[in-house]
């Protein structure tokens, strides 16, 4: 019997991108698959337009499934909805602005029945604006080197979207999103995937579409973004130290505490100084190994010895 995959896709203000997603998922070459829906209250035609498409698709209608929260819950919730009304043997994310490869599904299948992989790994291309900028990572030459280089933050946080993935990791390890948290909750996932999975395989394939030109996006409402990042890599490194790896991951623990909280010094728009010094102050120092301007390292450094005065006057002429 083949393989049952369940596409998971959360949506909440999606209406201008939904029908690219929902086309993109239903025109897939692989057969055996669910589909599971969570409208989280989106205020907008989202919805509406999913139910017209899937009209389009009668071989998929009957495997279409769509649950409604009552209110907006955000994206942590909807996801955990999500996890628990799958039930194929492998789960794959699709944000309900981004899309994929008309092959993706099978191409991911057939690795997994070569390989018997826990999860499969690929890359992807940003989208914005009509371009497409494919982003291929370096091969890892261990599940150690995977681990390290996702903590390190070497290509940006890692996104769920990217994985392939054995529906048993979750219920076996009774994994769940925190529900309060609601930007880079799936790194937080991803960290926590790579430490129980028993084999991850990658493949340097392009299937996945991450669009970077929706204003509605979390990501895009920055200050809210590094609030929740911030949450989120406190969440992994309260996990590692309880799995005993803190002090074997502590260069990359540094600089993804580091990395997440730069931006409320760096970025003028969102600048909370207290916020910045008091958030992870054992890692304040590292931007001397990160390549930054000589004005970004003037603010670093005055930061650094509580130059605080100097810091606000320098922070009100830039």
């Amino acid at each position: 019997m083949s393989i049952k995959v369940s596409i998971l896709i959360p949506v909440y203000k999606a209406e201008q991108y939904i029908e690219e997603c929902t086309r993109s998922i239903f025109c897939q070459t692989y057969d055996n698959i669910e589909y599971v829906f969570v409208n989280d209250a989106s205020p907008d035609n989202s919805i509406n337009i999913i139910k017209k498409i899937v009209k389009e698709y009668p071989i998929r209608e009957s495997s279409v499934i769509i649950i409604e929260n009552e209110h907006n819950r955000g994206v942590a919730y909807t996801r955990n909805i999500l996890i628990n009304n799958a039930t194929g043997d492998y789960i794959y994310f699709v944000d309900s602005d981004d899309f994929i490869e008309r092959n993706t599904i099978e191409y991911f299948v057939n690795v997994v029945e070569r390989e018997n992989a826990d999860i499969v790994r690929c890359d992807y291309s940003k989208f914005y604006d009509g371009q497409f900028l494919p982003v291929i990572r370096e091969p890892r030459t261990s599940d150690e080197d995977l681990l390290m280089h996702c903590l390190s933050n070497e290509y940006g946080m890692e996104s769920l979207c990217f994985l392939f993935i054995r529906r048993t990791l979750f219920t076996e390890h009774h994994l769940h999103f925190p529900e309060d948290i609601n930007g880079c909750e799936d790194f937080l996932m991803t960290v926590k995937l790579f430490y129980y999975t028993n084999k991850v395989v990658d493949t340097h394939q392009p299937l996945y579409y991450y669009r970077l030109d929706n204003d509605l996006s979390i990501t895009h409402q920055e200050k809210t973004f590094r609030t929740h990042s911030i949450r989120a890599v406190e969440e992994v490194v309260s996990f590692l130290k309880t799995n005993n790896l803190y002090e074997k991951y502590r260069e990359q623990i540094l600089r993804l505490m580091f990395t997440s909280k730069q931006n409320f010094l760096l970025n003028k728009y969102i600048r909370d100084i207290d916020k910045y010094i008091n958030t992870f102050p054992e890692s304040n120092g590292y931007y001397k190994y990160l390549p930054y301007s000589k004005k970004q390292k003037l603010l670093l450094f005055m930061a650094d010895h509580r130059m605080i005065k100097l810091l606000k006057i320098v922070c009100l002429l830039t």
